[in-house]
């Protein structure tokens, strides 16, 4: 009885050689030595010979379909020139019908010649049926090996992201912790003004967080989703598709800014945002007023400081936070005859800056040479500039201490916008009584920046100069100014 060999590879460390002595698959004694690229490459060869001898494998029909075996080790057990029999024999995926076809003809041979065409179809079908077997279970072998690593790879990426889940849970201090620290970055970050509206929903959130939820981490869309919710129905705010958008974005930051923070994915973007068109159907059609109007009320106020103010709003297009922001350096009365709009930082503060809305703010705008060229250069002349911004807050109406930082002349955005349009005064206006503004009843600082685009319109400016001239998209100016109709009245403007 022949003596049966186990493979045994003999690989020194680090080595790229090994010898391997075994019983191929037609029984003879082997002894194989091999030269590779790299001693990893020797392992796999020697590792994939073991497994082959010790799962039974004697044909290449045996190898199981989920077994990866390495090709030069393939060719190393069966032998490069393994015999092709007939039935179960067909040994290699390389066989080939063609190939096995000469042998099976000298077995035909050797019977009757009534019955060589007989047999011979019955061997051929034989032979084409092994074959198509052999293919379709490398198919199968494939399939499932990339089927595997498949699996293994998602294992590997789902581990992952738990792994990261779990390091970011361990990394987040807890929620009262975490409302702590982002006070301290937003007030670095922003106005106070803007720092307090935004930290003091911050705080309002995390109260009405259960309290299973010990950090952010553990926060769900549910509980964001409801906080909103309930601010929304609650309000007095009758807008409220544009509430929603505004509380998402400001309970955002706080969200956002922890994620980035302590490195996990954030809450809100699976938040679902409000749609734009809700926002513009809710504000209804937009105000703006004819020329004679905003003469009439430039004639009505009260000095040069305000009928330039106003002015400017009206026959420059600049939004309020462009205006209370506008240095003195921006306007130019004697040369180009522009007013340049650009992002500031505050002169006592550069933490404190005015960021532009979108890169199409930034722009320079034309002064108009009759309407409102004449009031700045009266108001330039009479020394009503500021000191770095050129409509500064009059010192007479400076009779608290600004808390908001910065310089002490720049006009808070919502102060200036309260002493144009007034207010209602009431319970929550902290004992104020209710005050008319400089301005009559539907005329704001919006409406009046809606008038420059509404004039140029109808002066004949196309789409893209008004955009150009309001730092906005010419689709923009289209969808809010598409009521404008041919037959209006054309201004000289």
């Amino acid at each position: 009885m022949a003596k049966r060999y186990a493979i045994t590879p003999i690989l020194p460390k680090k080595s790229k050689f090994f010898i391997a002595t075994f019983r191929e698959a037609s029984g003879a004694r082997v002894t194989r030595s091999l030269q590779t690229d790299s001693h990893i490459e020797a392992q796999k060869i020697c590792l994939s010979l073991v497994e082959l001898w010790n799962a039974g494998v004697r044909r290449p029909d045996d190898i199981p379909v989920t077994m990866e075996i390495n090709s030069k080790a393939h060719a190393l057990y069966f032998g490069e020139k393994a015999d092709a029999g007939i039935g179960g024999d067909v040994s290699g995926p390389a066989a080939d019908v063609e190939t096995i076809l000469p042998s099976v003809q000298r077995v035909v041979d050797g019977f009757p010649p009534e019955m060589r065409e007989s047999i011979f179809t019955i061997v051929y079908q034989l032979v084409t049926s092994q074959r198509e077997v052999i293919r379709l279970r490398e198919s199968l072998a494939t399939s499932q090996r990339d089927l595997k690593r498949e699996i293994e790879a998602r294992s590997s990426i789902e581990g992952s992201i738990l792994n990261r889940a779990a390091q970011a849970a361990a990394r987040v201090p807890s929620v009262a912790v975490c409302l702590a620290q982002f006070k301290s970055h937003i007030f670095a970050d922003t106005s106070k003004h803007n720092a307090k509206v935004v930290f003091a929903l911050a705080d309002k959130f995390v109260a009405s967080l259960p309290s299973e939820r010990k950090s952010l981490v553990d926060v769900r869309i549910d509980d964001i989703a409801s906080f909103i919710d309930s601010h929304v129905a609650t309000s007095a705010h009758g807008k409220i598709a544009g509430r929603r958008d505004a509380l998402r974005r400001r309970i955002g930051r706080f969200i956002n800014w922890a994620a980035r923070q302590f490195e996990y994915p954030s809450q809100m973007l699976q938040v679902p945002a409000v749609k734009k068109g809700e926002i513009r159907r809710e504000r209804g059609d937009i105000v703006w007023h004819s020329l004679e109007e905003v003469e009439a009320v430039l004639a009505a106020l009260p000095d040069d400081y305000w009928r330039a103010l106003v002015a400017t709003l009206a026959y420059a297009g600049l939004q309020l936070a462009e205006l209370i922001w506008l240095r003195v350096a921006d306007v130019d009365l004697d040369g180009a005859n522009q007013i340049w709009v650009t992002t500031v930082a505050d002169p006592d503060d550069a933490k404190i800056r005015h960021l532009l809305k979108t890169d199409h703010r930034r722009r320079a705008v034309n002064i108009h040479t009759k309407h409102l060229g004449p009031r700045l250069k009266t108001f330039k002349d009479a020394g009503l500039c500021g000191e770095h911004f050129f409509f500064a807050m009059p010192g007479a109406m400076e009779t608290r201490g600004r808390k908001s930082g910065g310089a002490g002349e720049r006009w808070l955005e919502s102060t200036l916008s309260t002493v144009l349009r007034g207010h209602k005064g009431g319970k929550d206006q902290k004992r104020r009584k209710a005050k008319a503004g400089l301005l009559p009843a539907g005329m704001n600082a919006k409406s009046l920046r809606r008038t420059f685009g509404s004039l140029l319109l109808r002066s004949g400016k196309s789409y893209a100069e008004v955009a150009a001239a309001m730092g906005n998209t010419a689709d923009v100016v289209a969808e809010h100014y598409a009521r404008l109709k041919s037959h209006e009245t054309k201004i000289d403007f």
